[in-house]
């Protein structure tokens, strides 16, 4: 069960956030990239690596989650990336769960005729 507990667990960096209602908004944003069909009974833990992953982007950014880039000055900084695999690597919780991910991968099957 995807829950704050479990975060908790997985993630005991964490374990002073209880914020419901972030948890429940990045909860949805991690349910758009596992499929229950596909991660099975590794879908809660899926889920719960891609919300740590989400928590700790925004602690090594130092800003908003959705913040793509920031200027001061003559200095700017893009943070937004064209490829989500290079920003899974980011986090330890998101290396993780590019490894799941890839864990689950089916390779072709191919017959000889």
């Amino acid at each position: 069960m995807v829950n704050l507990t479990y975060l908790h667990q997985i993630a005991p960096e964490f374990k002073d956030f209880n914020d419901l209602v972030r948890f429940n908004i990045l909860e949805d944003t991690a349910n758009l990239f596992v499929d229950s069909e596909i991660f099975e009974e590794k879908t809660d833990y899926a889920i719960i690596l891609l919300i740590a992953h989400y928590l700790a982007l925004a602690n090594l950014k130092g800003i908003d989650l959705f913040t793509k880039s920031v200027k001061v000055g003559e200095l700017s900084k893009t943070f937004a990336s064209e490829n989500a695999e290079n920003e899974l690597l980011l986090t330890t919780y998101g290396a993780m769960f590019n490894r799941l991910q890839k864990s689950l991968a089916i390779s072709p099957i191919l017959s000889g005729a």
